[in-house]
């Protein structure tokens, strides 16, 4: 059976109020044959598109809700604002690790941290994504109340807004991978994650 699909185009561009920040939901998973996924999945604000699929029972997203007026504006060859950011990481004992995280705008930013904590300062995945975090939001950096160089940030003239802890913009990384030959699961203390192993 067949059913059209509705949409309101002149409803759906209009996201006014605050941002959830709970629209995103990120998955990590691994197998005993070291095969890794990562997977982000958002409806974008105001409940996506607004558009309802009943044979498979989701929402569309709405990441054309990125375009704007010119020169942001919908055309051939231009591509709207796009956050989801699910990542692999290799480490050189061959461990390969899935990481996903929620967080609008800032999962780039998050996954930048830990990701450079991991392989650049070659800090244990799990001391990375446990680290202090910050984010740069509206032309100021939303940092955590726990960061060891907010007074340093600040001297060089940042615009801070200092957060407690565990403040939901801050993320919540999510991983699963294959370590020495055996799986591996990691949650972030931030928000509701889990983490298991079978």
């Amino acid at each position: 059976m067949s059913e059209a699909l509705t949409d309101d185009p002149e409803r759906a561009p209009h996201r006014g109020g605050p941002r959830a920040y709970l629209h995103t939901a990120g998955v990590a998973c691994a197998d005993a044959d070291g095969c890794v996924v990562s997977s982000l999945v958002s409806v974008f604000d105001d409940f996506g598109s607004g558009v309802y699929v009943p044979e498979g029972g989701f929402m569309l997203n709405n990441r054309a809700a990125g375009f704007g007026p010119a020169p942001n504006d919908a055309a051939a060859g231009k591509r709207p604002v796009h956050t989801l950011a699910p990542a692999l990481l290799t480490g050189p004992d061959g461990s390969v690790w899935a990481l996903a995280t929620p967080g609008a705008d800032g999962q780039v930013q998050t996954l930048l941290q830990v990701l450079s904590r991991a392989r650049l300062a070659g800090e244990d995945l799990a001391a990375a994504v446990a680290a202090p975090r910050w984010r740069s939001e509206n032309g100021q950096l939303l940092i955590e109340e726990s960061h060891p160089e907010i007074e340093a940030l600040r001297a060089l003239g940042h615009a801070l807004k200092v957060l407690p802890s565990g403040d939901l913009r801050f993320g919540a990384i999510v991983a699963a991978g294959m370590q020495g030959g055996s799986p591996r699961a990691l949650a972030d203390w931030r928000r509701l994650t889990t983490a298991g192993v079978t």
